[in-house]
């Protein structure tokens, strides 16, 4: 019998609802209990690939990336149908080359493609066109061979599966967890199995890192099918057993199948791709010689600038462009000229924000409107090769239509595949939890609404006596053991993701497909697609993010502008606004600041 064991089926809180301990706690007791390698295949995404990753590498644990979809087989299951189910079987499925990652990312794609949001189907067809090295486990309470009605279904269902990935990639994974109907389910399946000379594995559905958290899966149950606890029992676990076990208890449960042990850990083995080879690359902007263009490009917006092109000027410059040049960051910042020309072409006001005005090549390109020199900004604040970040661009633009244009004029440019918004995860503050765990519990909605506008809505104080007050002061029973359990739930769901939103404005942008790189879902914006991670992600994957932030007073600048020009016939350059006008600072010294951008508030 083997003396490892490695968890393949894991499922955490960023599969949204349907697990309820963060990719990093699931990592962190791994190390703890001994684990060697451990897989994440959350639903619909690789949402917490690279949190997940990172965690398992500070700890001593090799990482295995997957992730579980819906796949249509109402033609297997033509007649008669299984057990009506709300939706289609699921299966999961496991990264075992470079290859098999990007046909993963374009199967998660094409499942939300036309799919509600939160739900991720694809057909049996786009499966097989998707397959190459991928190895797929169709076993699990909700997989299709346990949710078949028949034996017939069973094996029709196991047969199809075998014949799209092949014998030596499909697997029935199997659980155990104390239920006399789930072992019944599993010896049908393993004879099955077996019949076709498929392999069976040994695994745990884990949803949670510790027993005790089983609770608030529990309670997120609930949530999902909207309903108290008290009316979704059947659905509920009749055990807690889907935390993560530590390997010698898992060798236990399986003593009587060591072949499944022994084949869980030959398959582990195979799984070898790395998240470090992410095919990510920014894109070219031209064919020919980026560096070339782009010290073209800043020596003709020098000359615009300067009325005198001092030896510290021309200092400057060449700095900046020898780092940009062995950074091989050209091209990002042609990029980054060529939406500003697309702006000014289309009378469309942007405006860089932030580190970016410390730089001259950003203001020779007309991206920020600050002069560094004249006043001595450092140009390592933006870009530094002893940092080793990734220089960070916003633009300011005018929010609504305008910006809208700019957005869909990088989708049309470099494609609809190849761009996408950050995401960003929305999670659960004391508000929302408050409001949504009462319902769970069956509390009394008008005190627990009571009590939802008592708490902070953006932060969970960190005493929680101030929450166990508060209950107390709307009228609930401090004895109740309803009212305990709630607290306590509300307390554990902290900063746990409630659902995937899009960033303010970030863009990620690819040389080749992006949903090669990370899986795009549709936004609910028409026209948009927002990728699966956020932008602490990008940053420790080192993929590159332009920001395009929409600003409501930049359309009042910039209609200000227009107004100017039209009534007094005077151009004016935001890079030629004197910063020395008295009556400027005369205005400021009075308060007379209500209207006034960044400056109308102690804020």
């Amino acid at each position: 019998m083997t003396d490892s064991y490695t968890e393949l089926r894991l499922s955490s809180a960023m599969s949204f609802l349907q697990a309820s301990s963060t990719p990093e706690e699931l990592a962190n007791e791994a190390g703890k209990l001994g684990y060697k390698s451990l897989a994440l295949a959350d639903f619909g995404g690789v949402y917490g690939i690279p949190r997940f990753v990172k965690a398992c590498m500070d700890v001593g644990v090799r990482p295995i990336v997957g992730a579980k979809l819906h796949v249509d087989m109402r033609s297997v299951f033509a007649s008669p149908r299984p057990e009506a189910q709300s939706k289609p079987p699921e299966i999961l499925l496991l990264c075992e080359t470079e290859k098999g990652y990007e046909n993963l990312c374009e199967l998660l794609t094409e499942g939300h493609a036309t799919q509600e949001k939160g739900e991720c189907v694809v057909d049996l067809q786009t499966l097989e066109r998707l397959k190459e090295g991928i190895v797929a486990l169709v076993g699990g309470c909700e997989g299709p061979l346990f949710l078949a009605k028949t034996k017939e279904q069973t094996y029709g269902a196991l047969v199809k599966l075998m014949s799209i990935f092949g014998r030596s990639n499909i697997f029935v994974d199997i659980q155990r967890h104390n239920d006399p109907e789930q072992e019944h389910k599993n010896r049908l399946v393993m004879q099955i199995a077996e019949s076709l000379n498929v392999r069976s594995i040994a695994t745990n559905d884990v949803r949670y890192h510790k027993k005790e958290r089983g609770r608030l899966f529990d309670c997120f149950t609930a949530i999902r099918r909207h309903q108290t606890l008290d009316d979704c029992i059947p659905y509920l676990e009749k055990a807690h057993m889907r935390y993560l076990e530590t390997p010698r208890n898992m060798i236990q449960r399986f003593h009587d199948f060591p072949e499944l042990l022994r084949n869980t850990q030959k398959l582990s083995e195979r799984l070898a791709f790395s998240l470090s080879r992410v095919p990510y690359r920014f894109p070219r902007f031209t064919e020919g010689d980026e560096f070339q263009l782009l010290r073209d490009l800043v020596a003709k917006g020098i000359k615009e600038r300067y009325k005198e092109v001092t030896p510290k000027v021309e200092n400057l410059v060449n700095h900046e462009l020898d780092v940009i040049k062995r950074l091989q960051l050209a091209g990002y910042f042609l990029l980054v000229w060529d939406i500003v020309k697309f702006c000014k072409d289309n009378g469309i006001l942007a405006q860089g924000r932030g580190s970016a005005a410390n730089s001259i090549v950003c203001y020779a390109l007309y991206i920020t409107a600050i002069d560094p020199v004249a006043y001595d900004l450092l140009f390592e604040r933006f870009l530094s090769e002893e940092r080793g970040e990734w220089p960070d661009i916003d633009l300011d633009l005018p929010s609504g239509d305008a910006r809208e244009k700019v957005i869909q004029y990088v989708y049309e440019k470099y494609g609809r595949r190849s761009v996408g918004m950050t995401a960003t995860f929305i999670t659960y503050r004391q508000k929302g939890a408050i409001r949504e765990m009462g319902k769970v519990f069956g509390l009394d909605p008008a005190r627990i609404e009571k009590l939802a506008d008592m708490v902070a809505n953006f932060e969970f104080p960190d005493e929680p006596d101030i929450i166990v007050q508060s209950a107390k002061e709307v009228g609930l029973d401090l004895e109740d053991r309803r009212v305990l359990a709630f607290l306590w739930a509300v307390r554990e769901a902290q900063d746990l993701p409630r659902h995937l939103s899009q960033h303010n404005g970030g863009l990620v942008i690819c040389g080749g497909r992006l949903d090669r790189v990370v899986p795009l879902e549709p936004a609910r914006m028409k026209g948009r697609t927002v990728i699966q991670w956020d932008k602490e992600d990008l940053a420790d994957l080192r993929i590159i993010k332009v920001d395009l932030l929409g600003l409501g007073m930049l359309s009042a600048i910039s209609d200000a502008l227009k107004l100017v020009e039209r009534h007094y016939g005077a151009k004016v350059e935001l890079a030629s606004i004197p910063p020395d006008d008295k009556e400027v600072f005369q205005m400021l010294q009075k308060a007379n600041t209500v209207g006034v951008f960044q400056v109308e508030s102690r804020a």
